[in-house]
């Protein structure tokens, strides 16, 4: 039979449990206070992507155009054998469009109910913000401001997926002959 632990006993490992669990609750609201982003360039800026996202990074060969399309589509491109839309944000976002010079960068990325490929110039780095480390937008008058969420303190504008792919602009409208 095992003996029943004293008054003092049970404080202690309750105590010591109670300091465990303490230590891992401020470990897990420690990594839900950063961001975690891929920073890709588009149009001579930089934004971030939230990487939970991010699905996959890769060059392309060739983006296929489709007729009939907001011109901030760039067309479509095969990613390991499945087809996938893909929007030029350097236009979609007004700051030109993406050079097509050297390898075309695609992350696909998975939101709003879509999987589609965004074209960047350049894929910079994936990395971690503290959230006191993000500030509010400051691109007033900026028609896409509203697509950002915030601004690091290297001025990297983070982008909101969601609110960008929701744009009335991409809407592809087609009608039945």
């Amino acid at each position: 039979m095992t003996e029943t632990p004293s008054p003092d006993e049970v404080r202690r490992i309750l105590e010591a449990r109670a300091r465990a669990l303490a230590i891992a609750g401020r470990a897990t609201e420690a990594a839900s206070d950063t961001y975690s982003m891929v920073v890709v360039a588009a149009g001579g800026e930089r934004c971030a992507i939230d990487l939970s996202l991010v699905e996959e990074i890769d060059i392309v060969g060739v983006v296929t155009p489709v007729p009939g399309i907001s011109e901030s589509w760039r067309g479509i491109a095969n990613l390991r054998g499945s087809v996938y839309p893909v929007l030029d944000l350097a236009r979609q976002l007004g700051f030109g469009e993406a050079r097509r010079d050297g390898e075309t960068w695609v992350v696909l990325i998975a939101a709003s109910g879509m999987r589609v490929g965004l074209l960047v110039d350049d894929v910079c780095e994936i990395r971690s913000v503290p959230v006191d480390q993000v500030g509010p937008v400051v691109a007033e008058g900026l028609g896409t401001a509203d697509v950002f969420s915030g601004v690091t303190d290297d001025m990297v504008s983070l982008l909101d997926v969601q609110r960008l792919l929701a744009s009335p602009g991409l809407v592809v409208e087609h009608q039945v002959l």
